[in-house]
């Protein structure tokens, strides 16, 4: 909804809800796949995505060419599953399975303001950002039943006898990040960008069962924090034609699961990402444009994922 308060300022409302049910395929065996393509052997693995989104916008001039936008923002998601890929070690007509859910909700707030100056078309944005979540995970191991045939029929809770993978955490998640933009023109052809974004990160991580090998790691407190710089320009060739370039880095905390899905908490560091772009735009009368980039993004630190043959 959008709501004019006058005297330059409005407000706007907005409130999302989406629901997902869905039964979730699995793999086949080679035979199967070759000779029944169509065939199924999953008769109860699903997913289910449940997430709300609402936030509450102020805008308005607060001052002579100055606009100030202040947001109110709450999410709730809950992502639960029993999936496929998990069903494995099968011996005979009995196989491990396991089924978690991660539910996730957040409150924060969203201030930015931007400022025009006369000289030199002028542009200073600045903002803050504070975002508080609590991200909690339930993990539990499941006996999965099957027939001669290989078709899973059936699964109940299996915690005693495997209790390894069993997981039950919470983090809470405290993001505060301030940032300043400035844009301006020493000529009439040229456009010059210098920015930053300070970015302050903690997790307060709390293992809701006993710590060990068996059900994941101590509490812990963690922070991450990053300066992150940014520096670009545009010459304009002609009132259809550019040039630019950007200089710009980027700054990623390793995400909860990847810290505290584990017995032992790994040592990640963030991953940091330097940019180096250069561009062409252009439009032309018949409405065709071309926007061609060159770049080079090298990363520090990146988390990846890779098996290694036996």
């Amino acid at each position: 909804g959008f709501y004019d308060l006058g005297g330059a300022s409005w407000l706007r409302a907005s409130l999302v809800h989406t629901r997902l049910d869905a039964d979730m395929t699995g793999s086949l065996f080679e035979n199967d796949y070759r000779r029944n393509p169509s065939k199924s052997i999953n008769t109860f693995t699903w997913r289910r995505d449940i997430a709300t989104r609402a936030n509450l916008a102020w805008e308005g001039e607060t001052v002579a060419q100055g606009l100030t936008t202040v947001t109110l923002f709450t999410r709730q998601n809950d992502h639960g599953q029993l999936p496929a890929y998990t069903i494995t070690a099968c011996s005979g007509l009995t196989c491990k399975g396991t089924i978690n859910n991660n539910h996730v909700q957040s409150l924060g707030l969203d201030v930015k303001h931007v400022q025009a100056f006369a000289a030199w078309r002028t542009r200073l944005v600045t903002g803050l950002l504070i975002d508080h979540s609590q991200n909690d995970y339930v993990s539990d191991n499941l006996r999965i039943t099957r027939d001669d045939l290989g078709v899973y029929r059936s699964y109940a809770l299996n915690n005693l006898a495997n209790p390894t993978g069993v997981r039950d955490y919470g983090a809470a998640i405290r993001n505060h990040a301030a940032f300043a933009q400035l844009e301006f023109s020493p000529a009439d052809a040229v456009r010059i960008t210098a920015g930053g974004r300070y970015d302050r990160m903690a997790y307060d991580f709390r293992n809701h069962l006993t710590p060990g090998a068996q059900f994941g790691a101590a509490d812990e407190d963690r922070r991450f924090a990053r300066l992150s710089p940014k520096l670009g320009g545009t010459l304009a060739l002609s009132p259809s034609q550019s040039l630019y370039a950007n200089l710009s880095q980027g700054f990623t905390p390793p995400e909860v699961s990847q810290l505290y899905s584990k017995s032992v908490i790994p040592d990640l560091k963030p991953s940091v990402y330097d940019n180096q772009e250069i561009g062409w735009r252009a439009r032309w009368r018949n409405g065709l444009q071309l926007d061609s980039a060159l770049y080079r993004l090298q990363g520090r630190d990146t988390i990846v994922s890779y098996t290694t043959s036996p």
